[in-house]
């Protein structure tokens, strides 16, 4: 998936050259993000008795965006961060694992544009909510469902390349910094780590 970064962003620069140029303040967006979380424990493990399987580095959000003025837009997003499945054997007794963190954010970005905006457009941003851990654990003897919220934030820049009236493309890098959770989720009791993902934008 690295290498396609590269190529992506060259595809999204020579069509955003030939895009006419376009005022977005007071508009809204609906978007998303997809790249790589960077601080995933990577593992699949498959033996006799224990087969486990986790996250590879996968991050995704939903979002939506309203800029206030040329320059400032505020964000609020539903994200993906990590997530694990276990299943262990152990005698007579099956076990099943799994769980996610989902961050809840809402923030600001700020462009770095003059008075007539181009095209291209870099930003920076802060970004704070609440990460949501949920782990869910299933066995012949018991059931067991938990969640536990904690508070982070996150500090990001990236740029943005506006296509039409109704379109961007982008990237953005960011790092997620948070509390511990009180119990581990996933066997880890912090997520803080940075991603890198690209965004795509509607306007309206």
């Amino acid at each position: 998936m690295k290498k396609t970064y590269p190529l992506l962003m060259g595809f999204i620069l020579m069509v955003s050259i030939k895009a006419q140029s376009v005022s977005i303040e007071g508009k809204s967006a609906l978007g998303f993000t997809l790249g790589t979380y960077l601080n995933s424990e990577k593992n699949s493990v498959s033996a006799a008795y224990n087969v486990t399987a986790s996250a590879t580095g996968f991050m995704g959000s939903l979002f939506y965006s309203n800029w206030l003025q040329e320059n400032l837009s505020i964000r609020f997003s539903l994200g993906f961060l990590n997530g694990s499945a276990d299943v262990k054997v152990d005698g007579w007794n099956t076990g099943q694992s799994a769980s996610s963190v989902v961050p809840l954010l809402m923030g600001v970005n700020y462009y770095f544009i003059d008075e007539n905006p181009g095209k291209i457009r870099p930003f920076a941003g802060l970004a704070a909510g609440v990460y949501i851990g949920s782990e869910a654990k299933n066995s012949i003897v018991q059931t067991s469902a938990r969640s536990e919220s904690v508070f982070g934030v996150k500090p990001l820049a990236g740029i943005d390349f506006i296509l039409g009236k109704h379109f961007i493309m982008g990237a953005e890098a960011g790092y997620n910094l948070m509390t511990d959770f009180k119990d581990s989720v996933g066997g880890r009791k912090n997520y803080s780590g940075g991603d890198i993902a690209f965004r795509f934008i509607y306007l309206f």
